[in-house]
């Protein structure tokens, strides 16, 4: 998790932000959030049991193209997904590659496709490895340990995770999500690590 809250600093010195739709929110009002949302923000979308499978159907068409689109992609590990995720969807080349792609699989466009990933992924990672004091303590002693950067960028990156303490409440996935992601836990394995 450590590495996780570090990438959700890293995310909030950039400028990212997060933004949770209520689970009761109905599909067309978490449409337009999702449409509303910024690059790089990240919008939590209510889960059910046949959005997490139909998820899991369409990421081997959307996770086929990453290699072609980012070279220096490595699959393989399900903890690098978010990121790459973030990268890709800040990229209107691979947008709009990818756009067509979700498109045929039933979502409304790459947004939508992307805030379930993201939803699904944080849950995911909220229910093997939930963030706590202490990862939050050692990503903080991490950074002052760091010497490969200047007091400058150690402010910022300081800055930026005071903000992520702030911001782990608000990312805390719903109890809904949690449940509709939990059966699903050795599949996402599978697939995330198998790009």
């Amino acid at each position: 998790m450590r590495k996780f809250v570090l990438g959700l600093a890293v995310a909030a010195a950039l400028g990212g932000a997060v933004a949770a739709i209520p689970p009761v929110m109905a599909a067309e009002e978490a449409m337009a959030a999702v449409s509303e949302a910024q690059p790089g923000e990240f919008v939590q979308v209510p889960l059910t049991s046949a959005s997490v499978d139909h998820f899991l159907a369409t990421w081997p068409r959307v996770s086929a193209v990453f290699t072609e689109l980012d070279e220096q992609y490595e699959p393989g590990d399900p903890d690098t997904v978010m990121d790459e995720l973030i990268y890709l969807s800040e990229n209107a080349a691979a947008v709009s590659k990818l756009e067509q792609k979700v498109r045929d699989a039933g979502f409304s466009g790459f947004q939508d496709w992307l805030a379930t990933a993201q939803s699904v992924m944080m849950a995911r990672q909220w229910i093997i490895d939930p963030p706590n004091a202490e990862d939050m303590d050692a990503a903080e002693a991490e950074i002052r340990a760091m010497t490969d950067i200047n007091d400058e960028v150690r402010a910022e990156l300081l800055a930026s995770l005071a903000d992520a303490r702030g911001q782990i409440d608000r990312m805390r996935p719903t109890d809904e999500n949690l449940e509709a992601v939990r059966p699903y836990l050795a599949r996402l394995e599978t697939a995330l690590g198998a790009n």
